[in-house]
């Protein structure tokens, strides 16, 4: 292990040390999922084969979707690529294409529409206060949504909250905090997912290694040089 990495593990014990609680992770997409294209148009977007049933990932399973809104020219060559590999999710837009992408965790392998109630109404305000993404690179600024799908009367219907924050370029880790979704109750959680880009920002390269739901956002922020090395050190690992 590197000096560096030696020094980012020292910071995350100490956060640990401080009394921090254990973060509940949504998905550090160690499962992968192969890489999907959409190379067109107005052709309705291409979703990824799902076939696991992981415990890295809430509910077990993981739907990635990607679709092309805009290019200067439908070439049959240019357009939008995801997949899930090597512990990290790749989102990749071609020069000047336009395009959006979502990762959705609803316990369910369908694709399609959502099950809003799928997660079963899991509790992750007891635990957490915010949701945690880990950007690994990202070329350009762009923007990032958390969409959750809540049960706040316990009636077993789930309403949708959303949140959107400005991310990149380059790394860094962006909090959620669940006070800022107007409405959502985070006591009985049915659905999430996580919108790339929302078709605003062309030619754009994204890579993500965690989301997780996290206690003390604030510390885990203080630490994101070490936590972002942690995670090259295991990929290196993983590799080796």
């Amino acid at each position: 292990m590197n000096k560096f990495c030696k020094l980012a593990a020292a910071a995350a014990l100490a956060v640990a040390g401080a009394g921090a609680q254990a973060a509940f992770v949504i998905d550090d997409f160690s499962a992968p999922q192969a890489l999907i294209t959409d190379l067109t148009t107005g052709d309705g977007g291409v979703w990824a084969a799902q076939t696991f049933n992981a415990s890295s990932i809430i509910g077990g399973y993981r739907d990635l979707y990607i679709e092309k809104t805009a290019a200067v020219a439908d070439d049959g060559f240019l357009g939008v690529r995801a997949g899930v590999g090597a512990g990290s999710l790749s989102y990749s837009q071609d020069t000047l294409q336009g395009a959006f992408g979502f990762v959705r965790w609803d316990g369910v392998a369908t694709g399609g529409a959502i099950d809003t109630s799928g997660l079963g109404g899991v509790d992750l305000s007891t635990t957490s206060v915010a949701i945690s993404v880990e950007v690994l690179s990202a070329d350009l600024n762009f923007p990032l949504t958390f969409n959750v799908w809540t049960d706040g009367d316990n009636d077993s219907v789930y309403t949708l909250s959303s949140l959107t924050k400005l991310a990149g370029p380059g790394p860094g880790i962006f909090n959620f905090m669940f006070t800022d979704f107007v409405g959502a109750d985070f006591s009985r959680v049915g659905a999430l997912e996580l919108v790339l880009n929302n078709s605003a920002i062309v030619d754009l390269d994204i890579r993500i290694d965690l989301i997780q739901a996290v206690p003390e956002p604030g510390s885990l922020a203080l630490v994101g040089a070490a936590l972002l090395g942690l995670g090259a050190a295991r990929r290196r690992a993983k590799s080796a």
